[in-house]
């Protein structure tokens, strides 16, 4: 291959003789890597080293130092200062994604609850020998006076008396 396939680059290599870490440049040759053609260890200048794996930190994409933390309620200047104050509140931090499957279903569980005290109602009301005199002065027109409400306000009719 000529030098026009060959691209520089630089890689983070962590040396196997000196333990030292730094940053080389060497070429690449397609997906192949030239090892001969990168700089040797700054410290021990042995080209004996492993080539480090670049991960981005994607924790908080985009953070930057100071803001104001709205949960903690007041400015944070660094990641550890944010634990830090989180820490002193007793809270734990939470980033990214909160899944709040847990909370809809306990929402649900008590929509469902209430719906039943007020189906149970309704079957009363219908049905049991309590209410047949409720029942007989509905049947003859009485419409009770609700004290709570505003009898003549627009809208939807919560106990369908119409």
């Amino acid at each position: 291959m000529s030098r026009k396939d060959e691209f520089l680059i630089s890689k983070h290599y962590r040396c196997n003789n000196c333990q030292f870490e730094g940053k080389s440049y060497g070429y690449i040759s397609g997906d192949e890597l030239l090892m001969d053609t990168f700089d040797p260890c700054e410290k021990c200048e042995t080209r004996d080293f492993t080539l480090l794996i670049s991960v981005p930190n994607i924790d908080r994409f985009g953070e930057r130092f100071p803001y104001f933390d709205r949960g903690l309620g007041c400015m944070v200047t660094s990641k550890k200062h944010r634990l830090s104050k989180a820490k002193e509140l007793g809270v734990v931090p939470v980033d990214g994604d909160v899944d709040y499957s847990s909370d809809y279903s306990k929402l649900e569980q008590k929509h469902a609850e209430e719906d039943k005290i007020v189906s149970d109602i309704q079957e009363k009301v219908e049905h049991h020998p309590g209410y047949a005199d409720y029942r007989k002065q509905k049947e003859q027109g009485w419409k009770p006076n609700f004290k709570h409400r505003e009898q003549n306000a627009p809208g939807v009719d919560p106990f369908e008396e119409k």
